[in-house]
């Protein structure tokens, strides 16, 4: 079995986790002047990353490469330093950090749910699916 999904689905998740707290960041300090938004680099990455950092793997010569990514860069914060239309300078908009606080939690969801599902059907193949 091949466990570069599930090591990807933990760096998604460590992403996750660190965009919940930026979040949260941004949503403590949505009125403290000059403050700039948190973001988390991490779907950045992984576009960029096509092609350039994939292995194939195969188990029998006649099967077709599946590629998986064979190395991974942490999710890191990033301070977004655009244009702040307020006076004070801070650029937080309240209502989109809730909207990317949903986004992320569902994210988060999906991935834990894809983790769960996947130890899951190893435990059905271990115990020959009795319980």
């Amino acid at each position: 079995m091949n466990f570069n999904n599930i090591r990807n689905m933990h760096t998604a998740l460590n992403a996750y986790s660190l965009r919940n707290e930026s979040i949260n960041n941004n949503l403590a300090n949505v009125n403290t002047p000059n403050y700039k938004r948190e973001v988390v680099r991490f779907e950045e990455f992984l576009k960029d990353s096509r092609g350039k950092y994939i292995n194939g793997y195969k188990t029998h010569e006649k099967h077709i490469d599946i590629p998986n990514i064979g190395s991974s860069k942490a999710p890191y914060v990033d301070k977004d330093r655009s244009f702040s239309t307020r006076i004070d300078g801070n650029n937080v908009n309240a209502d989109l950090e809730m909207a990317d606080l949903v986004k992320n939690s569902v994210n988060y969801n999906a991935v834990t749910q894809q983790i769960s599902n996947r130890f899951r059907g190893l435990k059905t193949a271990i115990t020959g699916g009795n319980r």
